[in-house]
C-alpha cells in the first residue's frame, strides 16, 4: 500500500507540473500572439520619425541680387539672419546673380539682405505667419 499511495502521490506531483507546464505554455503562447499583434505597430511607430523628418515642411528663400539697371551682380554676399538666434547664413550670387536660401524651418522670421562691393540693399523682412513656402525675393543695389 506504501507503494501504490507514493505512486498516487508522485501521479498527482506530475499531473500538477504538467497543468503548471501547459499554463506557462498557454501563457507564453498568449504573449507570443500579442507580441506578434503589436509588432507591425510598434515597427510602425520605429519607423515612422525617420520617415516624418523626410516629410517635414521647410521654407526657401531666393531671388536675384540687381544693379540699379535691372543687371544681374555675380559675387554679391546675400545675408539670411534667423531672428529668433540671430545667426547669420550667407550666399555668394552666381553668375546670372542668384541666390537660394532652402531647409529653412518654417516657424522663424527671417531679415534677409545682399551686399556688393561695399553697397548695401534694403533689408527685407520673412515673417513666420507667411505661409508661402517658396518666397522670391529680388535686391536692387545703386551704383
Amino acid at each position: 500500500m506504501k507503494r501504490s499511495s507514493e505512486a498516487k502521490v508522485r501521479s498527482a506531483a506530475n499531473r500538477a507540473s504538467a497543468r503548471a507546464a501547459t499554463g506557462s505554455a498557454r501563457a507564453a503562447a498568449r504573449v507570443l500572439l500579442a507580441a506578434a499583434l503589436l509588432l507591425p505597430g510598434v515597427a510602425r511607430l520605429l519607423v515612422v520619425p525617420s520617415c516624418a523628418g523626410a516629410q517635414t515642411v521647410a521654407k526657401a528663400i531666393q531671388g536675384t541680387v540687381l544693379d540699379a539697371d535691372k543687371k544681374p551682380l555675380p559675387g554679391s554676399i546675400v545675408y539670411l539672419q534667423d531672428q529668433k538666434t540671430y545667426i547669420v547664413k550667407t550666399f555668394i550670387a552666381t553668375g546670372d546673380g542668384g541666390y537660394r536660401f532652402g531647409q529653412l524651418p518654417t516657424d522663424t522670421d527671417y531679415k534677409v539682405w545682399a551686399e556688393y562691393k561695399g553697397k548695401q540693399s534694403k533689408s527685407k523682412l520673412i515673417n513666420s505667419f507667411d505661409t508661402k513656402l517658396k518666397v522670391t525675393l529680388n535686391f536692387y543695389i545703386g551704383k
